[in-house]
């Protein structure tokens, strides 16, 4: 999928809590655990309304000393991952 052009937003079937430096994620439907920290959290966070891929490499670099293709690289594996999982949905 090309991530550039999508927006993507949580899942509204996932239940969160953040504990202590730790983003507990649970999807109700697989009965899976994902626990996510570091840049994650901040991309999660970020995912509370849809964003385009660019707009959160742009928060990331603000939080981060990464370049930007670095970041942007990082974001769409991460992204794409959250995808496949169905923790993070894609809207148009």
């Amino acid at each position: 999928m090309k991530l550039q052009k999508k927006m993507f937003v949580r899942s509204p079937d996932t239940a969160w809590q953040d504990i202590e430096d730790k983003t507990v994620i649970v999807t109700p439907r697989t009965k899976k655990i994902h626990i996510i920290s570091g840049s994650g959290r901040s991309i999660w966070s970020c995912l509370e309304k849809p964003q385009k891929l660019e707009n959160i490499v742009e928060l990331l670099c603000g939080e981060y000393e990464v370049s930007v293709q670095q970041a942007r690289d990082d974001v769409s594996r991460f992204i794409q991952d959250l995808v496949d999982k169905k923790i993070v949905k894609v809207v148009d």
